[in-house]
């Protein structure tokens, strides 16, 4: 309530403003304005941190699964004390166990949220990015898992909980909507949501512990990661895939995961036109066609043969002879290599592949000199 007095007329007003409480719709509000911006930087990271078919089994030394970003659970024993007990400590229990990850790791950045279980007894969840240090990761029943663990477990008195973070959007989404179900106005709180949101909110209130805490830096970091991510993108509409292959995103099942639709492509170099041959199944509506490099045109099927005389009636008189520059797939082999080409100017770069035949493993023979990304 404020008092206002005009000095000039003694005139007095009173302004009636609605405070914010643990559970109310103005307590509610303040909680999304300041997640928000948050949100808005999550909206901007776009790839994966790694990459689902680099899962590998646990302690594969060749695995390339790795992560700076880890979703945390503390929970408490009930053995250890009682539930008024577990809440006291609760800050002083954390603050060692992310004092003990910095001396070890670096340092860190965090998103943490505090709950209350059905019996009163609290647990943390954390949000932990990692600036100095990766973590090799595998996968155990759909889960991504951390191999260095047990160090985590050696630094907390009860039970941790670690899953690996591949996409970082989703996880800053999934804590931030979990704060939001936790810290709403009780009164619009779905009927599943509403006895863990009243519990925690007054056990939160009871031992006055703040909802959630997010690192000073936590902008700046997901600023850096969104540079990072960037710089990992080849193309904007598709994922990349750890096996070389790339996929467009075509939905995402009931985990979150993506459901792709795939595609390989590979870099080969580039080329003059005078030296790759269109193949047949190019239509000028198409605008880019798939072409056919290293190939002897006289080898072609007929059918090829006869769309490509159709506009470029001189294709034959190319000689036999592989020309300088060009990609086989294999030396003494019949297995001719498809690409996907764009035009630069009077060339055109060479973006991606698919074979027309059934191949051993082997690399592609490269005689740029250039290197080939599987």
């Amino acid at each position: 309530m404020l008092k206002r007095e005009d000095l000039s007329d003694a005139k007095i007003d009173y302004l009636a403003i609605k405070s914010a409480k643990r559970g109310n719709d103005v307590y509610e509000y303040r909680i999304k304005q300041r997640l928000k911006p948050i949100e808005i930087m999550a909206d901007e990271l776009d790839g994966d941190i790694f990459e689902d078919d680099d899962m590998t089994i646990l302690n594969d030394k060749t695995s390339k699964a790795w992560t700076n970003a880890l979703f945390v659970t503390l929970t408490y024993d009930i053995n250890r004390s009682n539930s008024p007990t577990a809440w006291r400590d609760l800050g002083s229990d954390l603050n060692l166990f992310l004092a003990n990850i910095r001396k070890q790791f670096g340092k860190i950045s965090y998103i943490r949220a505090f709950e209350a279980f059905g019996n009163g007894y609290p647990h943390i969840h954390l949000l932990i990015i990692f600036k100095e240090t990766r973590f090799k990761v595998f996968k155990y029943h759909d889960v991504y898992r951390l191999e260095d663990k047990h160090i985590f477990e050696s630094w907390y008195h009860s039970f941790v909980d670690i899953r690996a973070v591949r996409n970082l959007k989703h996880a800053i989404r999934y804590i931030v909507k979990y704060l939001k179900k936790l810290n709403g106005n009780l009164k619009e709180a779905k009927p599943e949501n509403y006895y863990k949101a009243l519990l925690t909110q007054g056990l939160q209130w009871l031992y006055n512990k703040r909802a959630y805490a997010v690192s000073g830096d936590f902008l700046r970091v997901l600023k850096a990661e969104r540079a990072r991510l960037e710089s990992m993108k080849h193309n904007s509409n598709l994922l990349k895939l750890s096996d070389g292959t790339r996929g467009k995103v075509i939905g995402y099942d009931l985990l979150g995961q993506p459901i792709l639709k795939k595609f390989k492509f590979t870099f080969l170099g580039s080329f003059a036109w005078k030296n790759i041959i269109i193949c047949g199944n190019y239509t000028k509506e198409e605008g880019t066609p798939w072409l056919m490099v290293g190939i002897d045109p006289h080898k072609l099927p007929e059918q090829d043969k006869a769309r490509i005389r159709s506009f470029d009636p001189s294709f034959e008189s190319e000689p036999e002879s592989t020309a300088d520059g060009m990609i086989r797939l294999y030396e003494h082999s019949d297995i001719w290599l498809c690409v996907k080409c764009k035009r630069r100017g009077d060339k055109w770069d060479v973006i991606g592949h698919t074979c027309k035949a059934s191949v051993r493993e082997s690399a592609a023979i490269n005689p740029h000199g250039l290197d080939v990304y599987q």
